[in-house]
């Protein structure tokens, strides 16, 4: 009888033990390439911080920009209301123009600054959000990493090198700014050192992100072929995360790579040469900020007045303000008029400004007091802002009143007389209540008439017209004149307060 073979089942349950084997050893493998991705380095995720840190602060250039053109057009207003008072407080005319031209040049700035402010919100407002945009781009990578790289004992997504990091708390302390800002610190520019004229300084040169001693501790940069074991497709795609900066390149096995780019040397003046790529239209995004108009005002009242009271800015004022008033007759050319009443007026040739400013401060202004009264005091005691406001009311009411009581002079003597029969009569025939604006009882019983009242001061403004040149008024009667014009040879003359209102 033949022995039965009983190698046949060893060699089936070999055969099956090796299967078993090679299987497992797939499965390890498998499980191994799934995790096969080095982890991030914790310098170069710094460097990255510094980026996300200079965009956010966008915010910061602009609230700085902002606060910079709101001081000069405070600084500029407050200037024109001491200037335009110390116009009110002239006693001549010279006097009064200069001051005025001043204050108008103060209003200038006011406006200038003001505008430039309206028309680069939308500028400051667009590149703070492209910043803020970028910043939480770059912050929401770095937290992924850290929080991963925090999960687990063995997960390494941010490394030094072989080591774990230990900044895995919050993102300020790898320098990226956190979620919730409260406050905006007002800052000039962006840190030179991180992103300056040609581009992002901080990413100078090509960093490698990617560690190299340890590739199997994070899954972020693992590839494979449209599985849904893994973040990417199949190497070598690549692609970019985090504002664009990091370039990765997955791989299914440890050959996964994370670089900063070379990404200085982009442009000049904030503005890349070229935008053809996501960096480069960050970067000059970015660098709107750093563009926007600014003013020339200066940033203080005393700064604008002393500006304000220079010749060069007083000169083609006045020139036109003399070109409007005077005749074409022949003489000195309105330049040279302009320059002479300047230095008429602040009594010097030279330092005028300084000149000017100690006759300001010494004009005598009326002040408020708490009881409500007022006394007078030189304009330099006038410290406040309500005080050169109250001020001005007053002198502004003065003058209002005192341009009441003008009375239009008459052509001619005749003219005059007629005028005033003529308002006789019209009070003489008022009855009862009529008896007003202008007339007023006089007398007892049998003897009571409407007459003219001399003291009455007429409700509405009469005479020379706000804007009117001067006008010449020859033969006129000086008693009748005296309240209204100036009596200079003969020639009657628009009166002080007159130019005064045109520069209210």
């Amino acid at each position: 009888m033949k022995k039965a073979d009983t190698t046949a089942p060893k060699t089936v349950a070999w055969r099956l033990h090796g299967v078993q084997l090679i299987f497992l050893l797939l499965c390890a493998s498998a499980l191994s390439a799934r995790a096969s991705s080095p982890g991030f380095l914790e310098t170069g995720v710094k460097k990255l911080c510094k980026v996300a840190a200079e965009g956010r602060s966008a915010g910061g250039i602009a609230l700085e920009h902002i606060q910079k053109l709101q001081a000069q057009a405070n600084a500029a207003t407050d200037a024109a209301q001491r200037l335009t008072l110390a116009a009110l407080a002239s006693t001549t005319d010279e006097e009064t123009l200069v001051f005025g031209v001043a204050a108008e040049q103060a209003r200038d700035w006011a406006r200038a600054a003001l505008s430039i402010l309206s028309t680069t919100a939308e500028q400051a407002i667009t590149a703070t959000g492209n910043g803020a945009a970028a910043s939480g781009h770059i912050s929401e990578i770095v937290s992924i990493l850290q929080k991963s790289t925090k999960s687990g004992m063995n997960r390494k997504c941010i490394a030094t090198e072989s080591a774990k990091s230990t900044n895995l708390d919050t993102l300020t302390q790898l320098g990226c700014p956190e979620t919730i800002q409260h406050t905006t610190q007002p800052k000039t520019n962006f840190e030179p050192e991180t992103i300056d004229q040609e581009g992002f300084k901080a990413l100078k040169g090509t960093t490698t992100l990617h560690a190299s001693t340890d590739n199997n501790v994070c899954a972020f940069m693992v590839g494979s072929s449209n599985t849904v074991a893994a973040l990417w497709d199949s190497t070598p795609t690549t692609t970019t995360v985090a504002a664009d900066l990091i370039t990765i390149i997955p791989h299914t096995g440890t050959g996964a790579t994370a670089t900063l780019g070379a990404l200085h040397n982009l442009g000049s003046s904030f503005k890349a040469s070229a935008e053809t790529t996501p960096v480069q239209k960050l970067f000059t995004a970015l660098g709107q900020i750093t563009k926007l108009a600014k003013s020339d005002s200066p940033t203080t009242a005393a700064e604008v007045i002393a500006a304000a009271l220079n010749p060069d800015n007083l000169q083609l004022k006045i020139e036109k303000q003399i070109q409007e008033r005077s005749d074409a007759a022949a003489g000195p050319k309105a330049a040279d008029r302009a320059k002479t009443l300047i230095q008429k007026v602040a009594k010097t040739t030279s330092n005028e400004a300084e000149a000017l400013k100690k006759i300001m401060d010494k004009l005598h202004v009326k002040k408020k007091k708490a009881d409500g009264a007022t006394t007078t005091v030189d304009l330099e005691t006038l410290n406040q802002p309500a005080e050169i406001r109250d001020a001005l009311l007053i002198a502004t009411s003065e003058l209002k009143a005192a341009a009441a009581k003008k009375l239009t002079c008459p052509t001619t003597e005749q003219e005059g007389s007629k005028n005033r029969e003529q308002k006789k009569k019209e009070c003489s025939d008022k009855n009862g209540d009529d008896c007003k604006d202008g007339c007023k009882w006089e007398g007892e019983g049998e003897n009571k008439k409407c007459v003219v009242d001399p003291n009455y001061t007429p409700k509405q403004e009469e005479g020379v017209k706000k804007h009117e040149k001067k006008e010449e008024f020859k033969e006129k009667q000086q008693k009748d004149c005296t309240e209204n014009f100036q009596w200079e040879e003969k020639i009657a003359k628009i009166p002080v307060f007159s130019s005064k209102r045109s520069f209210l």
